[in-house]
């Protein structure tokens, strides 16, 4: 078998596949859901999606781990308590830290205010923030990020946070601004996972930056306009600096957060070694399958030859 054919069977052919199950999972359960909970208006359309989603990116990690990985690929979520309360305090953390940065930045240079709002609707945060970040992570920050990440780490991070880019880009009110900040987002969740390739810091940090951002501080998630948050926003002042329509997700003063959010957990993961972890495209590529192994250098006494790329996995 080829480099090239290898790369396809064992990297490109789960994702498909990984793809194929998530839309097909969220079609089903977004089906069964809806004729479930009848009724509702927008809110409820919110929420069966949310579950949905959740639901069909839980089953599709989970298919392909079994079948292609043979539960061998670790993603992260199973984690003992210490690990999902430790992981989601520090992804809690360093959402707090940049989007309070970014929100002083914006009061100190607009017009831009704070107000007391109506308070805070628990319901919308429960069954709408939490899911739909979980299930976010587990799509972008899950297999898809981690699987083709065993080949090139750099690579595998990007392409993650384009498609995460993309998708945010039918959001109400959406600019370039916004969709370069989703993009970094993305970079900035994905390397806080390489962190301790612990999916709970990404989902920590996903979680706390909508909650935070939308019903604690008032403004817009995405684009979207929440009728109830403990602080609203008053006297906006110029888009580039506070956001505009779309929320501090489109502030300039957001995107040099994200940067030194970045930096930091660079850092943290370059102190720990952890990119050492993963292997060069060149390296991985490297890995030949029996059917070539008359083109390859003898294997000293008593070694045994991988089968696959997944059988070099630890």
């Amino acid at each position: 078998m080829s480099r090239l054919r290898t790369l396809a069977v064992e990297v490109v052919a789960p994702i498909l596949v990984f793809i194929g199950l998530y839309i097909a999972g969220t079609l089903a359960l977004g089906g069964l859901l809806a004729s479930v909970f009848e009724g509702g208006g927008a809110q409820r359309r919110m929420v069966v999606f949310a579950w949905a989603t959740l639901g069909a990116a839980a089953v599709a990690n989970l298919a392909c781990v079994a079948l292609f990985d043979r539960f061998r690929l670790h993603l992260g979520i199973v984690e003992p308590p210490s690990g999902i309360l430790g992981g989601f305090a520090k992804g809690a953390l360093v959402a707090i830290g940049l989007l309070t940065a970014a929100n002083a930045l914006i009061l100190a240079t607009t017009e831009f205010r704070h107000a007391p709002g109506g308070g805070v609707d628990w319901f919308e945060i429960f069954a709408i923030f939490v899911p739909a970040a979980i299930h976010e992570e587990l799509v972008f920050r899950g297999y898809l990020l981690q699987k083709p990440a065993k080949l090139n780490l750099a690579l595998s991070v990007a392409f993650t946070s384009l498609l995460f880019a993309l998708v945010h880009g039918g959001n109400p009110a959406v600019g370039k601004i916004a969709l370069a900040n989703i993009f970094l987002a993305g970079v900035l969740l994905a390397l806080a996972w390489v962190w301790r390739r612990n999916l709970w810091i990404p989902i920590g940090l996903h979680i706390t930056w909508n909650v935070f951002s939308g019903p604690v501080l008032g403004h817009e998630v995405s684009g979207l306009v929440l009728p109830k948050t403990l602080l609203r926003t008053v006297d906006p002042g110029p888009d580039l600096l506070t956001g505009g329509a779309f929320g501090i997700e489109a502030s300039i003063f957001l995107t040099l957060a994200e940067l030194g959010a970045i930096a930091f957990v660079s850092w943290r993961i370059m102190s720990r070694g952890a990119l050492s972890q993963a292997p060069s495209l060149e390296v991985a590529l490297a890995i030949e399958t029996p059917a070539n192994a008359s083109e390859t250098a003898p294997l000293p006494a008593g070694s045994t030859e991988p089968t696959s790329l997944n059988e070099t996995e630890t």
